[in-house]
């Protein structure tokens, strides 16, 4: 078995770097490739075939995966904190809206 991560996606098609000199292409429908992110790891993974002349491998899962993916820990809604005391000051010296300073060489001609 080897592992990986998750190095692009493509179509219903997702490339693994699982340490070889190329990525390796994860055998899944197209449908289960959706539930795949860039960057997420994958464990039990097989090597199922490798073609020498294009240089490339054939990964298959060694388990079934489910319909939903597992849910991240929750997260209670933060509540909006209010203005700070100095940017509250600061929007009365310059005005909500100020002008941008100009950029860049040399003054006005």
């Amino acid at each position: 078995e080897v592992g990986g991560t998750v190095a692009r996606l493509a179509r219903g098609a997702v490339f693994i770097d699982f340490g070889a000199p190329r990525e390796g292409r994860l055998m899944v429908s197209a449908r289960d490739a959706k539930k795949f992110q860039v960057g997420d790891r994958i464990e039990g993974m097989v090597v199922d075939a490798i073609d020498l002349k294009r240089e490339s491998a054939q990964l298959a899962l060694t388990f079934d995966l489910g319909d939903e993916p597992e849910p991240l820990r929750s997260r209670e809604p933060m509540e909006p904190r209010p203005p700070s005391p100095y940017r509250q000051q600061h929007r009365q010296q310059l005005g909500h809206f100020a002008p941008a300073a100009p950029r860049g060489r040399g003054g006005n001609a």
